[in-house]
């Protein structure tokens, strides 16, 4: 009889152990699609980032493209100014 109470005992223990892991297996599966969607989102971020890091290239690129026209036609134009300006001294010299 001590046997069987203590087999009915140790079979409710079990089953409420198993009813403990089987609500944790649970909440850890929740944790774990919350992780994932966690995941995925941040990898969408990354694309965002790598997209606006990308454009930010190009728009630096360009800028500096740009100035670089800039700065050549200010050379040019500094060497008129300054060709002008020498044949005025030499005029003004004669």
């Amino acid at each position: 009889m001590a046997d069987a109470i203590t087999n009915a005992m140790l079979l409710e223990h079990m089953q409420a152990m198993r009813s403990g892991l089987e609500q944790k297996m649970g909440s850890l599966e929740q944790k774990m699609g919350s992780m994932e969607q966690k995941i995925e989102n941040v990898k969408m971020d990354l694309q965002d980032f790598k997209m606006e890091v990308r454009e930010g290239f190009e728009d630096a690129r360009l800028h500096r493209r740009a100035l670089q026209e800039d700065l050549e036609a200010t050379i040019k134009l500094q060497a008129k100014h300054d060709s002008a300006i020498s044949r005025l001294k030499r005029t003004a010299a004669a």
